[in-house]
C-alpha cells in the first residue's frame, strides 16, 4: 500500500502543478484520494493499537479484508445503521442498554464526524456488536457460576461467523442484524411476554392491591372482591363483562382457580395468603422474572434435534418437540430443595419395562434405614432384596441393621408397587438421574410438586414410551402395554437417540383450547432472585 501511495504521488504531482484555477475541484479529488489512501491506513493502524480491539475482533477484520463495514467515507452505511437501531432496542431482549449505549452516543453526537471519530465509533460498534451477540445468544454469566446444581457451560455463539453471514447475506440487505436471538418458540414467547408487561409498566397502571387479611372464598360480599375482580381481568383469567359488583359468585371463583392453576397454586377457589402474595405480585418483578427466564432459555443449544424432550424442572411439567411443534407434554415431579434435580443436557439412551431398583446408598441410609429400623416387616412387603458386598442374599430378620448397614445393599424386585413404577427412561449422565413412573400417582394432584430425591417421575410413563418409539411400527402404547403385563423385564432401544434438555423455567406459554396462556411457577429452588441479582437487573 506505501509503494502504491508513492507512485501514485509521483505520477500525479505534475498533474497538480499545472491545474488552472477552475481545476479545484479536482484537485479536491485528487486530494480526495490520498486521504482514501490515508484513512484505510489509519483505520488498520487504529484497530491494531485501540484498547477496544480484541482477538476476535483482528481475526472479524481478517476475513473481511481488513476493511471497516460500518462506515463508509465517514458516514454510516445500512448495515451500520442496523447495527445501531439494534443495540438501541436491547431491552426488547432482556438486555441492559447501558451496556451498549457509550457507542449509541458517540454515533449520534450532532457534530459531522471527522476521520478519527468514525474509526473509533467503527472499532467500538464492532466490539459492542459482538458483545450483543454473545449477550442475546448464550447469556451475559457463565451457567454453572449461578449453582452447583448447574452442570453445563453456555454452548458457543461463534459470533464472528454470526456477523460475517448477516454482513454478507445479500437477500436479507443486513436485517439478519436483528435475528441474534434464540431462534426458539419459548424465547420468542418470553420476548412477547416482557413487552406485554413493559407496556403496563410504562403505562403508568396503578397496580390494584389486595388488603385483606382474612381468606376471601366463594359466597364473600366485600369490597374486596371489586379489586379481586379487577386484577382477575388484567391477568386474562375473568372477562371484562362478567365484572360487576363485591359478590365473591361463581364467575369469581372459577376465574380463580384458572389464577392459581396458572401460578401453580393450589386450586381451592380461596384467596390465602399465598394466592393473596401472588395477585399482589407487582408487574416491576415480574419483569424481572421474564428477563432472567430469557437469560436460562440462552444456555440451551442451537440446534436441539428435530425431536426432543424438554423436562422443565421449575414448571413441573415435561414437554416432548417434534420439527418445533409440542407433540407431547405431562406433569412431573421433580427433586426436593435438598436433593435438586441437576440441570444437564443427556441423550435418552433406552427404555427398561418392568425395571428393578438398585437404592441409592444416600437413600437407603436416609429414607429406607428408618423405616426398616422401625417395621423390619417393610422389606418383604415392599419387596426389597437386601445382598451384602459379595452378592449374598441377605436374610431381613437375621441383618444385623446396627451394624452391618454400610455392607447392604437394597434392590426393589419389579412390580405394580416398584418406586419407579412400570417403565425406567436411562439417560446418559454420571449423576444417577433418569425418568421414571411412580406409584404414587396421588401427589399429581398437587400443583407444586418438588417432592422426589432428584430423579423425574412421570405422570404418563407409558405415553412417553410411545412417543419415543413411534418411529417403530413394533412398538405402540398398546404393545407396550402388553410387554408389562408379562412380568418380563425388557430393554428397549429407540431408532434414534433422543436429547432430553433439563431446564429451569418459571414462567413459560402453554396453549389452550382460550389460546396460549401464561404460567408460572413458585420457582422451587429460589434461582430467579439469585439470578436477578448476578445479573443486577433493575
Amino acid at each position: 500500500m506505501k509503494r502504491l501511495k508513492i507512485f501514485l504521488m509521483i505520477i500525479l504531482a505534475p498533474t497538480l502543478l499545472i491545474l488552472p484555477a477552475k481545476g479545484e475541484r479536482e484537485v479536491r479529488e485528487v486530494f480526495s484520494l490520498f486521504s482514501l489512501f490515508k484513512g484505510e491506513s489509519s483505520f488498520q493502524d487504529a484497530l491494531n493499537t485501540s484498547n477496544l480491539t480484541t482477538p476476535a475482533m483482528v481475526v472479524f477484520y481478517e476475513k473481511m479484508n481488513n476493511q471497516p463495514v460500518w462506515f463508509e467515507k465517514g458516514q454510516l452505511t445500512r448495515f451500520g445503521k442496523i447495527a445501531i437501531d439494534v443495540l438501541k432496542t436491547v431491552d426488547q431482549e432482556g438486555l441492559n442498554p447501558e451496556d451498549y449505549e457509550d457507542v449509541v452516543h458517540l454515533i449520534e453526537v450532532p457534530k459531522p464526524l471527522v476521520e478519527e471519530n468514525w474509526v473509533n465509533a467503527e472499532i467500538l460498534l464492532t466490539r459492542r456488536f459482538l458483545e450483543f451477540i454473545d449477550h442475546v445468544r448464550i447469556g451475559r454469566i457463565d451457567p454453572m457460576k449461578i449453582s452447583h446444581d448447574i452442570k453445563f457451560h453456555s454452548p458457543k455463539t461463534h459470533a464472528i461467523e454470526l456477523l460475517i453471514d448477516a454482513l454478507q447475506d445479500k437477500k436479507t440487505e443486513g436485517n439478519k442484524l436483528r435475528l441474534m436471538a434464540p431462534n426458539i418458540p419459548q424465547y420468542q414467547d418470553l420476548k412477547g411476554i416482557l413487552a406485554d408487561y413493559r407496556h403496563q409498566e410504562q403505562g403508568h397502571i396503578q397496580e390494584p392491591k389486595l388488603t385483606l387479611s382474612t381468606p376471601l372464598k366463594f359466597g364473600d360480599s366485600d369490597k374486596e372482591v371489586v379489586i379481586l375482580r379487577q386484577i382477575l381481568i388484567s391477568h386474562g383469567c375473568l372477562d371484562p363483562v362478567l365484572d360487576s359488583g363485591e359478590k365473591f359468585d361463581e364467575n369469581v371463583r372459577a376465574a380463580l382457580n384458572e389464577f392459581q392453576k396458572r401460578y401453580s397454586l393450589d386450586m381451592d377457589g380461596t384467596v390465602g395468603t399465598r394466592t393473596r402474595d401472588m395477585l399482589n405480585f407487582p408487574v416491576k418483578e415480574w419483569i424481572r422474572k421474564i428477563i432472567v427466564n430469557m437469560e436460562r432459555l440462552r444456555w440451551l443449544p442451537d440446534d436441539l434435534g428435530h425431536k426432543h424432550i424438554i423436562v422443565n424442572v421449575a414448571g413441573y411439567v415435561l414437554h416432548g418437540y417434534e420439527d418445533s411443534q409440542v407433540t407431547l407434554m405431562m406433569p412431573i415431579i421433580v427433586g426436593r430443595p435438598d436433593r435438586k434435580t441437576p440441570l444437564f443436557y443427556a441423550t435418552l439412551r433406552n427404555i427398561v419395562l418392568n425395571p428393578s431398583w438398585g437404592v441409592p446408598h444416600s437413600i437407603f441410609i436416609n429414607d429406607k434405614l428408618p423405616k426398616i429400623r422401625n417395621d423390619p416387616a417393610y422389606v418383604r412387603r415392599a419387596n426389597f432384596i437386601i445382598t451384602d458386598r459379595q452378592g449374598k442374599t441377605i436374610d431381613p430378620d437375621a441383618a444385623d441393621w446396627l451394624n452391618e448397614v454400610k455392607n447392604y445393599y437394597l434392590r426393589q424386585s419389579p412390580g405394580i408397587h416398584n418406586a419407579l413404577g412400570q417403565i425406567k427412561f436411562n439417560i446418559e449422565n454420571p449423576y444417577i438421574i433418569y425418568l421414571h413412573g411412580t406409584p404414587d400417582q396421588h401427589l399429581f394432584t398437587k400443583r407444586a410438586r418438588a417432592f422426589s430425591s432428584g430423579c423425574i417421575r412421570l405422570k404418563y410413563p407409558l405415553k412417553l414410551a410411545a412417543w419415543v418409539l413411534n418411529h417403530d411400527s413394533q412398538w405402540s402404547c398398546d404393545s407396550i402395554q402388553s410387554a408389562i403385563n408379562s412380568g418380563e423385564t425388557q430393554t428397549l432401544t429407540p431408532d434414534e437417540y433422543v436429547p432430553v434438555y433439563f431446564t429451569y423455567q418459571t414462567i413459560w406459554m402453554k396453549k389452550s383450547k382460550k389460546g396460549k396462556r401464561i404460567f408460572y411457577s413458585n420457582d422451587p429452588y429460589k434461582l430467579d432472585a439469585k439470578m436477578i441479582k448476578i445479573l443486577k437487573v433493575k
